[in-house]
């Protein structure tokens, strides 16, 4: 962008010699700001200079021949733009620059032509400059996507046009980019949807959900573990590494005396005369338990969970009376308390849901539970995770420098 300030401040002082085709020149430039605004360029900064210019057509207002003293000041004027946006990006030979001054050279084309040919130099020099930045380029940038990409299922606006900023004209990222939220879901899933809201191909590994970096628990990839969450949770599992998966109705019909809090559960029981569940002896221990997020029918989840913490995992038959502190891991994924969507006003999270877990496990052992991690911003954990994310992608679009240096963005 510095580049692009400097030309243009040349470029005021080319159009201030010779103030009788300022005016065409500005059209020359407008011509070729098109241009550079369709590789991604800043186009803000131009509209900035460029202003209060006639809405005349661009094909009437440059002349086609080159034989009028009018024509050949001009030229001469562009011959010199031309020849400073080559210099400022370093793209045109010293041993050519003797051309641009020659008058013999600027009688023998006509204004249109060598705009075009201002063109195509400035898109090329443009799309150097985004490859060259390549080699310097030491930072990358971590966005939240609720609030800051778009809110519920709507984007901002003004996302699109600032991607852009951050691709070239294929849209490609030139600086490594990450987005972090902590809404849960599979990372195809998630990644296809920025991609179409951002006209930019996102990929899933640029994705980081608040359950992203369970991928580096593997001491717990082994294990049978509960998962707790809504939508496609068994594919999330598999997909974050776990191979040995159980969901809360698996429990729930091991042991179908457990939860009675909805009342036609009770009556089901009754009728059917069930005492006992076949699969009950078959139920193998849960060894951990992962919640990723917010569950329907929090009073099924909350009695089952505080079962199993309170029973080692296989809740067959009641603790003793001594109920030790310590109890098998578990890992709580986003502790949002609400967050934002549609609605006018903030909306539960899986934060209330862990509040809601801690209480009734405090009120019925007197003690805390202990979690293994508690991850999703702002844990460090999920920080952590987001660099090595970064740096990764760095490699993936060529980034040759050490990242010293995150901006994130929510």
């Amino acid at each position: 962008m510095n580049i692009c300030r400097n030309c243009l401040s040349n470029l005021k002082l080319t159009v201030a010699v010779n103030r009788s085709h300022a005016r065409l020149c500005r059209y020359a430039v407008m011509h070729c700001q098109r241009s550079f605004y369709s590789t991604g360029g800043g186009n803000h900064i131009w509209k900035s200079v460029i202003s209060r210019t006639s809405r005349q057509p661009f094909s009437q207002t440059i002349p086609h021949s080159s034989h009028s003293a009018s024509n050949l000041g001009l030229l001469k004027i562009l011959q010199n733009l031309k020849h400073k946006i080559c210099l400022l990006t370093s793209s045109l030979p010293s041993r050519t620059t003797s051309k641009y001054f020659s008058q013999s050279q600027v009688s023998q084309q006509n204004p249109a032509s060598l705009v075009e040919e201002i063109t195509l130099t400035f898109s090329e020099s443009h799309q150097s400059i985004l490859s060259r930045m390549k080699d310097q380029v030491d930072f990358g940038i971590i966005f939240d996507i609720d609030g800051v990409i778009g809110r519920g299922a709507n984007p901002f606006m003004a996302s699109k046009k600032m991607m852009k900023l951050l691709t070239d004209k294929d849209g490609e990222f030139m600086v490594p980019v990450s987005f972090c939220t902590n809404s849960v879901g599979l990372a195809t899933d998630k990644a296809n949807l920025l991609s179409n809201w951002l006209d930019v191909k996102i990929k899933p590994e640029q994705m980081i959900g608040a359950h992203g970096p369970l991928t580096v628990f593997n001491e717990l990839h082994d294990k049978r573990v509960l998962i707790v969450g809504q939508g496609k949770i068994l594919e999330m599992a598999h997909e974050l590494g776990f191979t040995n998966v159980v969901t809360i109705e698996e429990v729930k019909e091991a042991f179908p005396l457990l939860d009675i809090v909805d009342h036609s559960n009770r009556h089901y029981i009754a009728k059917h005369g069930i005492t006992r569940s076949h699969s009950q002896d078959e139920f193998e221990p849960i060894e951990a338990i992962v919640l990723i997020g917010e569950p329907n029918r929090w009073e099924t989840h909350l009695q089952l969970i505080v079962d199993l913490l309170l029973t080692g995992g296989h809740p067959a038959f009641a603790p003793d009376k001594h109920i030790p502190q310590q109890h098998i891991p578990i890992v709580a994924c986003n502790m949002d308390l609400v967050f934002m969507a549609d609605a006018c006003m903030p909306r539960f999270g899986h934060g209330a849901f862990l509040v809601c877990l801690e209480s009734l496990y405090k009120k019925i052992t007197g003690h805390d539970i202990q979690y293994k991690a508690l991850i999703g911003k702002p844990s460090e954990i999920t920080f952590r995770y987001a660099e090595h994310c970064i740096s990764k992608h760095a490699q993936q679009i060529g980034i040759t420098k050490p990242i010293r240096t995150l901006y994130l963005i929510g």
